[in-house]
């Protein structure tokens, strides 16, 4: 997943992963929800290298709400375009 964010004053692009929150199983301890950063890029610039462990936290969390902020807007877009085809189809 590809997010825009603005983070400490500066517009970065960051690459990685949102993974969703599962249950604990007798096998396995589950997980929270939490976004895993590949990469992070000011412009076309590489800088993932630059941020210390706190700031990588920091920048996972806004990832994370980003994220979350991207899925609530697909599925309210999903839900719109159902009504839609109700309303055609209706009309059909």
């Amino acid at each position: 997943m590809k997010l825009e964010l603005n983070y400490d004053d500066r517009n970065l692009t960051v690459i990685g992963t949102h993974h969703e929150a599962y249950a604990a199983t007798m096998i396995d301890p589950g997980q929270s929800e939490h976004f895993a950063i590949d990469r992070v890029f000011d412009g076309d610039v590489e800088i993932s290298y630059l941020f210390s462990d706190v700031q990588w936290e920091a920048l996972a969390e806004a990832a994370l709400e980003a994220a979350q902020g991207e899925d609530e807007f697909a599925r309210e877009q999903a839900a719109e375009w159902r009504r839609e085809e109700q309303l055609l189809g209706a009309r059909a």
